[in-house]
């Protein structure tokens, strides 16, 4: 938490798993305007062709050149 935390705060966009995790990122300084919740099962093209990055940035309102894909815990857990 020490090393992702001060990262978190800071970025542009956080996409969460669940509403939970959304919760423990507003919890940790992130505004609710920069945090999107996508569930696990979004349905994403199997091969990106032309136009499907695109377009993935667009549904979701991803208007960042770089994004930073985190998938882990914020908590330790045994």
């Amino acid at each position: 938490q020490k090393l992702f935390v001060p990262y978190i705060r800071r970025v542009g966009h956080a996409i969460a798993n669940s509403r939970s995790t959304k919760q423990l990122t507003l919890g940790r300084g992130v505004s609710e305007s920069r945090v999107t919740v996508i569930h696990p099962g979004t349905d994403l093209p199997a091969v990106p062709g032309d136009g499907a990055i695109a377009d993935f940035r667009n549904t979701f309102a991803i208007p960042f050149d770089r994004v930073l894909i985190f998938v882990g815990r914020l908590t330790r857990r045994k």
